[in-house]
C-alpha cells in the first residue's frame, strides 16, 4: 500500500483534490453558505490551474515520494568500512571493502527450497555501490552455494559480468540493537579487476 501511495503522481493527487473541492463547492451552493463561496471558488480555481500547469510541464512525472523526499530527506547513511588491496596470482588485483557495524542492510528473498537466499533486486546493494563510487548492478543473483552445492559458498554472491571485474559479496546476519531485529547485512565486498 505504501508503494502505491508513493507512486502516485502530482497530477493524479491534484485531480483527486479537485474532485473533492468540486463536491465541497456543490455543498456550499446547495446550502447557500455565502461566507464559504469565495473560498471554495478560489480553492477550486487554484487546484484547476495547478493541474493544467502540471499537465503541460515536465513536473507531471513527479511522484508523491519525490515531493516527500525533497521536503523530508532521509538521514544520510554513513558506511563504516576499511579497504584492503592486494593481488591474487591467478586472477589479478583486488579491492576488498570490509564493513563494520552498523553494516548496510540488504534485501533478499528465500528460494522455494527454503535453504538459500536470492538477491532478486540489487537496489539495496546499489546504494552501497553508489556510495563507494562503483557502477550499479543491473540484476540480482543467486546464493553461490545454490549453484555449486558447496557449504563453503554459503552467504556468498558473485557477479562475473560486472563491468569493472568480478564482484563478490559476502552476506551476514546483523542485529539492530534499538529494535532487537535481525536483518541481512553486507559484510565484505570484493572487486577483482579484469586484466
Amino acid at each position: 500500500m505504501g508503494n502505491f501511495i508513493a507512486s502516485i503522481t502530482l497530477p493524479v493527487a491534484i485531480s483527486f483534490l479537485l474532485f473533492l473541492s468540486s463536491f465541497w463547492l456543490l455543498k456550499i451552493l446547495i446550502k447557500g453558505e455565502k461566507e464559504n463561496f469565495i473560498r471554495g471558488i478560489i480553492l477550486f480555481l487554484f487546484l484547476l490551474l495547478g493541474l493544467l500547469y502540471l499537465n503541460q510541464s515536465e513536473a507531471k512525472k513527479i511522484t508523491l515520494s519525490d515531493v516527500t523526499s525533497t521536503f523530508f530527506p532521509k538521514k544520510e547513511l554513513v558506511y563504516n568500512y576499511t579497504i584492503e588491496k592486494g593481488r591474487i596470482k591467478t586472477m589479478g588485483e583486488y579491492t576488498k571493502y570490509v564493513f563494520k557495524n552498523p553494516k548496510p542492510k540488504l534485501n533478499f528473498k528465500m528460494d522455494d527450497s527454503r535453504r538459500y537466499f536470492y538477491m532478486v533486486n540489487p537496489s539495496s546493494l546499489n546504494k552501497v555501490l553508489e556510495e563507494l563510487g562503483l557502477p550499479e548492478l543491473k540484476s540480482g543473483t543467486k546464493e553461490l552455494a545454490s549453484i555449486t552445492g558447496s557449504l563453503n559458498d554459503i552467504f556468498i554472491y558473485r557477479w562475473d559480468n560486472y563491468p569493472p571485474g568480478i564482484l563478490i559479496m559476502e552476506r551476514a546476519t546483523c542485529i539492530d540493537k534499538s529494535s532487537v531485529n535481525r536483518y541481512h547485512c553486507l559484510s565484505v565486498l570484493t572487486l577483482i579487476e579484469r586484466f
